[in-house]
């Protein structure tokens, strides 16, 4: 398993947003309040790209890999 971590790229906020809503349904927890309904999960892209702020996208074979994604303030 060969991982590579880079940043967020604008093509990316569609299977990103996906991700997010996704664990929220199978969790049960897709509610008003919470970042499933927030129109800022469409475009992380350009949300992550304030000062000191960075999405790292877990890349393995040129994919995004759904089992190890991480979110981080830096």
């Amino acid at each position: 398993m060969n991982i590579r971590y880079r940043h967020i790229r604008k093509k990316d906020n569609r299977e990103i947003a996906e991700l997010i809503r996704s664990v929220f349904r199978e969790f049960g927890i897709a509610r008003p309040g919470t970042v499933y309904f927030d129109p800022t999960t469409d475009d992380l892209f350009n949300l992550f790209r304030k000062p000191r702020s960075v999405y790292w996208i877990a890349e393995e074979e040129g994919k995004i890999n759904r089992w190890l994604w991480h979110i981080s303030d830096t």
